[in-house]
């Protein structure tokens, strides 16, 4: 990332329908980098994500769709006037497996785990894993709106749909309910 100072992100994809256009597939590769310089402190973050997302159309307004993703992400941060030199190294694994009934309702199942390493120069201070995991019921109240109630635990950060990126709380062991609507 020195050489693409300050950022730089690449992204790759294969996506296409096969089996009659019963299964659709999307196979991703990005790669992020970010270097901050100020006066004699540094810090970066690279980040390899795989993203895997399969459809398969079961007819009717039927359909299973599973989203997977692996994360290899590394910060570091070094301080020269100070003299400190700290990293971080996280590996996470994403699942969802979601059942569409009749374009009307659908159940999904979600789970996410971190594996963590952070060290002081090269003293690990701190490791260990988080686990999320969570179930989620939707219905399509009508073509504008939609109901969801979710049970379970999520991580927090920035989430992106659609086109919109938002910082979001993490949640643990409880009980959500959304109402999305388009006005």
């Amino acid at each position: 990332s020195y050489s693409q100072n300050p950022f730089r992100q690449l992204y790759s994809e294969i996506s296409s329908y096969t089996f009659y256009d019963k299964l659709y597939y999307k196979i991703g590769i990005d790669q992020f980098d970010e270097f901050k310089s100020k006066g004699t402190s540094n810090e970066g973050v690279s980040a390899l994500t795989l993203p895997l997302i399969l459809t398969y159309d079961l007819g009717g307004g039927n359909s299973i769709t599973s989203y997977i993703e692996h994360q290899n992400k590394n910060t570091h941060l070094r301080n020269e006037s100070i003299g400190v030199n700290s990293s971080e190294n996280y590996q996470s694994k994403y699942l969802s497996l979601t059942y569409n009934y009749v374009n009307f309702i659908s159940f999904s199942f979600f789970y996410e785990d971190e594996i963590f390493e952070k060290k002081i120069f090269d003293t690990i201070w701190n490791k260990g894993i988080n686990v999320w995991r969570g179930y989620d019921i939707t219905a399509k109240i009508n073509s504008t709106s939609q109901l969801s109630i979710f049970y379970g635990s999520q991580k927090g950060g920035l989430v992106c749909a659609n086109g919109v990126c938002a910082e979001q709380p993490g949640f643990d062991n409880g009980i959500k309910l959304t109402l999305r609507t388009i006005i």
